[in-house]
């Protein structure tokens, strides 16, 4: 499965939650994934390498006598010996990162761990190799519980990965605060000049603006009207969010939190001029806030800038609740103005819809057979007793999902 981010509310920590479904008795699953916010130009790779441990005989439920040897569904909990590793894949890009004003320090973790399904907290140890960030749970053993299974065949396992950075110290944070007071707040030795279709104008200084945009770098170090004059008309953006997207350039933040009024202005103004973190930001709001009551209009938007996650992600939310968002006005609006993603909707809900039923052969032929050879040489009386068990306790069927 995917590894998904909990939000815990803190900058230097990071929490994700991984269920791992275990189709075997051995093997290793492994899982990319990158940091949400302001570090998702960090990537890992997490990998767990399972080995299921045997159950005692007498913990066997097995049909003894007829030679199957195939265990039945048992209530006992399934034993793993299990080690997760975790390690940081884009080297070459911190390696880019790192200068003498941003070091290793701050964009490789400081520390990790994992905490399992039974609530343990294991550490995870970083290896002797220090040319890259790579951490190991070393061996242990976790129980999955019968109640935890839907499927009999397989085995999830989840935990939750705690990764935490080093924040920066007072002195770099007040040292950063006043640089960004004294360039863009007061508007100090700006040599850029950002003028607004409702009058307002905003300074910046071209050489800042260059290092973080790889837009305006060609727009100020080629032979542009804007490099000669030091003037440029913005006549697609409002003001007030094209000032959001130079506090970020300068301090590494947006001014204002991200609500759902702003984030996708925000998202147009910042993919425009190619400011790659905080599109990532806006696509990570996107994708934990939507809701059937919006999933209509981030899906259309989505499609219109080509979204294609945060169209996917809503797709599957108006799928979900079709039967809710049809009788709403939304509906009647996407099926007049996009009829193609209309279309898209009803096709992906009737494949959903085309659920195949299918009969666990296995079972059933150990049942049929246990209950037709296994009576022949009970009386009457007992032969009456087990089909009145059997009625009661129907042979296990298994119910698959194709989903198209």
């Amino acid at each position: 499965m995917p590894i998904e981010f909990v939000d815990r509310k803190n900058d230097g920590l990071n929490c994700a939650q991984w269920r791992v479904d275990f189709n075997s008795t051995n093997g290793e699953i492994s899982e990319k994934f990158q940091l949400p916010g302001c570090k998702s130009n960090i990537h890992f790779n997490a990998s767990c390498t399972y080995k299921k441990i045997p159950a005692p005989p007498e913990n066997q439920t097995t049909l003894g006598g007829f030679g199957f040897g195939q265990p039945l569904v048992s209530r006992v909990p399934r034993k793993y010996d299990i080690e997760l590793s975790l390690k940081q894949l884009n080297a070459s890009n911190i390696a880019l990162l790192s200068n003498d004003w941003v070091s290793h320090y701050y964009l490789q973790p400081c520390n990790s761990w994992i905490v399992t399904n039974e609530n343990a907290k294991i550490a995870l140890k970083r290896s002797s190799d220090k040319s890259e960030w790579n951490v190991k749970s070393g061996k242990f053993q976790v129980n999955i519980s019968a109640e935890s299974r839907a499927d009999p065949n397989v085995s999830s396992f989840t935990c939750e990965i705690w990764i935490e950075f080093k924040s920066f110290g007072p002195g770099e944070i007040k040292a950063l605060a006043h640089m960004a007071d004294y360039l863009f707040v007061r508007q100090t030795h700006c040599d850029v000049h950002f003028t607004f279709e409702d009058g307002q104008q905003i300074g910046a200084h071209a050489q800042i603006l260059s290092a973080r945009s790889a837009v305006f770098a060609a727009m100020f170090n080629h032979d542009m009207q804007e490099a000669k004059t030091g003037k440029v008309v913005i006549n697609d953006i409002k003001s007030d969010i094209f000032k959001e997207l130079l506090h970020y350039v300068y301090m590494g933040r947006t001014k204002s939190l991200l609500t759902a009024d702003t984030v996708q202005q925000l998202f147009v103004a910042v993919d425009k001029y190619d400011i790659a973190d905080l599109r990532n930001e806006c696509v990570d709001y996107l994708l934990s806030n939507i809701e059937s009551k919006n999933a209509i209009s981030i899906m259309v938007w989505a499609d219109l800038h080509s979204v294609d996650n945060v169209k996917k992600a809503a797709l599957d939310i108006v799928v979900r609740n079709v039967k809710e968002i049809y009788l709403t006005e939304e509906w009647e609006w996407l099926a007049k103005n996009y009829p193609e993603l209309n279309v898209l909707v009803t096709l992906k809900k009737q494949k959903k819809n085309l659920t195949v039923f299918k009969l666990d052969i296995q079972y059933h032929f150990q049942f049929r057979f246990f209950f037709r050879v296994g009576s022949e040489g009970l009386d009457s009386g007992k032969r009456v007793s087990r089909k009145r068990t059997w009625a009661t306790e129907k042979p296990p069927s298994q119910k698959t999902e194709f989903t198209l």
